[in-house]
């Protein structure tokens, strides 16, 4: 149970460069309302329709640089926060996440 760990985060970080699907730390960091800074691949299967609840970094250069920007940037780092949870809230909740397959049961 990581619940501490995300409770103590500033930000949270996906660096992971290969993998199919939905990365499911990237959803975990989204549901726990942090900051998220990841790879392209990390946000692969997340679909936005408006601005990102995240932050994709294309290189390392840009990775390490979002990290510092929202490290020392509070104001910034607490809308990316508001935005990854309200994201969460409307796209992880059982409901939803389950909608398509209630829908063929019935």
């Amino acid at each position: 149970d990581l619940t501490d760990e995300y409770r103590r985060a500033a930000i949270v970080i996906n660096p992971i460069v290969a993998g199919t699907g939905l990365k499911i730390k990237s959803v975990e960091a989204l549901c726990h309302g942090k900051a998220l800074v990841t790879t392209v691949n990390g946000a692969e299967g997340i679909a936005c329709a408006d601005e990102p609840p995240f932050v994709v970094a294309h290189d390392w250069k840009d990775f390490a640089e979002a990290v510092v920007t929202l490290l020392e940037n509070g104001q910034r780092r607490l809308a990316l926060q508001k935005r990854a949870l309200n994201f969460a809230r409307a796209n992880f909740v059982t409901e939803r996440v389950y909608a398509p397959l209630a829908e063929a049961l019935r």
